[in-house]
């Protein structure tokens, strides 16, 4: 990515976020995308993200029938989780892999593992297509139907052609989950549900 595009884009995002949206404990605002990801996980957890005004977005960058609530209702997050392996080969595969955050329905039946990326590369060898490649493989080993893959990130890095052409490209050659629906949602559109 060209670094004026990108620092653009991240300072945009960082400058509009709420004032609301800050470490409960320090007021700290966040300044990386693990901190964003971390506060986004306790305001998940705080019931402070109306998901239901949260649009989903295939990646072709065209609106999603549904809204976020269908993902992330009754749901529990983990921040930084570690994908679990069955064997000593998975673990070196997923071994340094962590989700950003993985989403856990309460009643087992849905899993979503959200990858937020503002600006950075994938972190797997700088190869989006093995760390998404990657997550699919842990998606395919997951006993719960209902898998997800959401990429989080500002609509400037979407619609600049950034992360959504890689979910699709990853989508596209998974055979091995074909059940996992990809979709892509917006820090703009997260913000706005803040309450």
């Amino acid at each position: 990515m060209a670094s004026s595009f990108v620092d653009k884009a991240k300072k945009r995002l960082f400058d509009s976020l709420p004032l609301c949206f800050v470490d409960p404990a320090t007021a700290g605002r966040p300044q990386d995308e693990e901190q964003l990801s971390g506060l986004l996980g306790l305001f998940h957890q705080l019931g402070r993200i109306s998901w239901c005004d949260v649009p989903l977005w295939l990646p072709t960058n065209e609106r999603a029938e549904a809204m976020a609530d269908t993902l992330f209702t009754q749901t529990v997050v983990c921040a930084e989780y570690q994908l679990f392996s069955t064997c000593a080969q998975e673990k070196n595969v997923w071994g340094q892999m962590r989700a950003d955050l993985i989403f856990l329905a309460r009643d087992g039946r849905t899993v979503c593992i959200l990858e937020n990326k503002i600006g950075g590369d994938f972190t797997y060898k700088n190869d989006p297509q093995q760390q998404l490649d990657r997550q699919l493989a842990f998606l395919a080993k997951c006993k719960i139907s209902s898998r997800f893959l959401v990429l989080l990130s500002s609509g400037d890095f979407f619609e600049g052609g950034w992360y959504a052409k890689q979910l699709a490209k990853a989508l596209e050659g998974n055979t091995l989950v074909p059940a996992v629906a990809g979709y892509l949602i917006k820090w703009e559109d997260v913000l706005k549900a803040l309450h």
